[in-house]
């Protein structure tokens, strides 16, 4: 099955619903570049990703080579939340740390309406990983 996700934009958030599960690290990272996609296209620079219903099967390298992937990848200016089950959020705070310590932002979630909060914060200037 794979990774299966929707997105749409509201307020100036690209708003993304994922399900499924990373079959490999190809697979997530073609789902990260179907979402940057969707961003550039809709001309917004924050992403808000529900993968609550998204089942997370990456080992601590693959984490640590998707991180690297996300900071090569993703523009800077580019702000991204993702909201995970509290199940898995302490497994992939690595891979947080990756990109973060990378000069990006992206922050892990439990609530939606915290990432959300996150995201639309005063001071954000993309060039921190706060």
């Amino acid at each position: 099955m794979g990774i299966a996700f929707s997105t749409k934009i509201e307020e100036g958030i690209l708003h993304v619903h994922a399900s499924g599960y990373d079959e490999s690290l190809e697979d997530v990272q073609r789902y990260a570049a179907g979402v940057l996609q969707q961003c550039v296209e809709g001309g917004v620079r924050f992403i808000l990703c529900d993968e609550t219903e998204l089942e997370y099967r990456l080992g601590t390298f693959d984490l640590y080579e998707l991180g690297k992937f996300f900071s090569s990848f993703v523009p800077r200016d580019i702000r991204v939340a993702i909201v995970c089950s509290p199940e898995v959020i302490s497994d992939t705070v690595f891979f947080e740390n990756v990109v973060v310590n990378r000069g990006h932002c992206l922050k892990l979630f439990r609530e939606t309406d915290m990432a959300k909060r996150w995201l639309l914060s005063a001071g954000f200037d993309g060039e921190t990983g706060n």
